[in-house]
């Protein structure tokens, strides 16, 4: 393996303005980091933000990130079947490797699939989720194309909590978690283990394989532990270890036999930061990530493959407040990734093509003057696979009033081919279904426009965004060409820069407090529609609306959420639609004392038949009614 030679740079900036180093002393949930690389408030911030804290993940009971994604505007998350199966996350519209995964400031992602498996990430390792909508290519290279989902798991910065919490629900499902942290003088840590098991459900209820192998119950199991370490050598200068661990067991069906898969998922980081100066504050990360996914008969427990992506990655980011109104950033993040595999890649000329590196160099400058304020960056990424590229964002904000603001952005990304996409060795998967990489694939490239309009009007807060974004070089992995009446295989599938796509949209968001109930809703239109034909792409829900509703009644806490999702086209001629659906999930909880709680959660509690993955080849099986009590002592 290629090891790291340089050193690059990455961290949050110190804010220049009175406003902003007013803000740093404020609550830290209303404050995000992830759209401009600095720590600003949301309110500030030029880009339709979400924040998910700790606290809204006890309060919304997940036991997996899909189910808290779910939850947030613009996000239409599809699985093949139940918990630790594929998931696909679709943001606004754009495609499943649009959206670039952070965990704790380090790209985070498969190198052979080109997207992350965040579906095994198990909540009790989260303190907080930052998800910014639209592209960020500007700061951080490619895939930011939707947008960017950051994780940060959780540390040591809130004082001594001890907790251990159990669980079980149907499906014969049951969790034990326990964690501790503290903040000891100058030293800070957290220490936090996982295990969550389930019988699960079917994963496919219709597809080419009716064997009988394939017509049981999938079973996922997780294992995870979150250490961290900080030590405060002053107010100005900090050093933070961290350290993630999942590993996770799936079974799922496939031609008759009984598969499962064991996914390792490793993040390591260390990130020193310090005020170098009035107007100087650096910060240098240091990262190694790991994603491991091996596939086994479960008959004879033999491995049937293997992909393992290796990422080695650096970053260095100084932030200048140049005076009371001017943040200039600038900075260079680096990465190294190799793929180690059962499939041999190799490019046209026979040589192995398992490791690529990316430098990228990036600036940004932030001025506020009067209630005018802007955002403007650049970055050039040199990738030794696919050249160059030139990324920018362009945003500008105006405060008519103390009640309204408008912001207007426009923003430039691109999304690299994958090694499968470009490397994948000629494999038949059986029934002739025959698939190969494709080494002239170009990168696709957008532009995305966007006009929104903010209201803060004391109780009530809403926003309107109107967005276009522009796909170019589509990349699709075009379908086989089978012949269904002996499975044979005429033309094997392949991706291609097929087309261009022109996702326009429109997403409104709205929070208020009423009769004591906290109620956050939003509504997205999304037409992602492929230019050259005329069809909408597969697999989006072209209108979503979701409501989270929560109340506290003394010791007692209940809640709701309601999903409706229109239907998807499940081929890319528009001539196979699965039906629209509405889910509704119920939740309550009772505080016995301050150490002890109990909660109770009611999935899809009308036992809904849906279908959120929409596919031409298998029917992916849902959750109906499902419950989960759970059990906190917290010392």
């Amino acid at each position: 393996m290629k090891k790291l030679l340089s050193l690059s740079i990455a961290a949050a900036t110190l804010a220049a303005t009175q406003s902003v180093l007013a803000e740093k002393n404020s609550n830290p949930e209303h404050m995000l980091v992830t759209a401009t690389r600095t720590e600003q408030s949301i309110d500030s911030t030029l880009a339709p933000v979400s924040v998910i804290t700790s606290a809204d993940i006890e309060r919304l009971q997940a036991k997996d990130l899909v189910q808290i994604l779910r939850q947030a505007p613009g996000v239409d998350v599809a699985q093949a079947g139940g918990q630790g199966s594929n998931a696909s996350l679709f943001l606004r519209g754009s495609n499943s490797q649009h959206t670039l995964f952070l965990i704790d400031g380090q790209r985070f992602a498969s190198a052979t699939l080109g997207t992350a498996n965040f579906q095994f990430i198990n909540p009790e390792q989260i303190e907080r989720i930052e998800i910014v909508r639209g592209p960020r290519a500007s700061l951080y290279g490619a895939d930011a194309v939707g947008g960017v989902v950051q994780i940060f798991t959780k540390k040591g910065n809130y004082g001594q909590e001890t907790y251990i919490k159990t669980g079980l629900g149907k499906h014969s499902t049951t969790q034990l978690a326990a964690g501790t942290s503290d903040k000891v003088n100058n030293f800070r840590y957290a220490v936090n283990a996982a295990f969550y098991d389930t019988q699960g459900i079917d994963h496919i209820i219709r597809s080419t394989d009716t064997s009988a192998a394939s017509k049981d119950d999938d079973s996922y199991r997780n294992k995870s532990i979150n250490i961290n370490l900080g030590y405060d050598f002053s107010e100005k200068t900090k050093l933070d270890l961290s350290y993630l661990y999942n590993n996770a067991e799936n079974e799922y069906d496939r031609n008759g036999l009984q598969p499962y898969s064991e996914t390792y998922l490793q993040v390591i980081g260390a990130s020193f930061s310090s005020q170098l100066s009035d107007t100087w504050f650096t910060t240098v990360t240091l990262g190694s990530q790991i994603d491991d996914s091996d596939n086994f008969d479960d008959l004879t427990r033999s491995r049937t493959d293997n992909f393992r992506t290796n990422r080695d990655s650096a970053s260095w980011q100084n932030d200048f407040s140049i005076n009371n109104d001017l943040i200039l950033t600038l900075g260079f993040d680096y990465y190294d990734e190799e793929v180690e595999s059962s499939s041999v890649y190799e490019d046209l000329s026979g040589n192995a093509a398992t490791e690529r590196d990316n430098k990228g160099y990036f600036g940004q400058v932030q001025y506020t003057i009067g209630s005018f304020d802007a955002q403007l960056a650049l970055r050039e990424d040199d990738n030794e696979v696919y050249d160059n590229q030139t990324t920018a964002t362009a945003a500008f904000g105006y405060n008519i009033n103390d009640q309204y603001r408008v912001i207007a952005s426009y923003g430039e990304g691109f999304k690299a081919p994958s090694f499968n996409d470009l490397f994948f060795p000629l494999t038949d998967f059986g029934f002739g279904f025959v698939y190969v990489g494709n080494q002239n694939l170009k990168p696709e490239e957008s532009e995305n426009f966007e006009l929104e309009v903010r209201g803060d009007l004391e109780q009530f807060q809403w926003s309107l965004s109107l967005y276009k974004n522009e796909v170019e070089n589509l990349i699709e992995w075009l379908d086989p060409v089978v012949d269904f009446t002996t499975f044979t295989n005429i033309t094997p599938g392949q991706p291609q820069n097929v087309s261009t796509a022109e996702i326009t949209g429109a997403e409104l968001t709205a929070s208020t407090e009423l009769a004591g109930w906290r109620i956050n809703s939003s509504f997205n239109y999304t037409d992602p529609e492929n230019e050259d034909t005329g069809k909408i792409l597969t697999n989006r829900s072209k209108r979503t609306f979701k409501l989270n509703a929560d109340r506290q009644y003394g010791s007692w806490s209940m809640g709701a959420s309601w999903r409706v999702y229109s239907g998807k086209y499940a081929d890319s001629d528009n001539t196979v639609q699965t039906g629209g659906y509405g889910l509704v999930d119920l939740r309550a909880g009772y505080q016995f004392n301050p150490e002890l709680k109990v909660q109770v959660k009611i999935d899809n509690i009308f036992d809904k038949d849906f279908e959120n993955n929409a596919s031409t080849f298998a029917r992916y099986n849902t959750y109906g009614l499902n419950w989960f009590v759970t059990l906190t002592y917290k010392m």
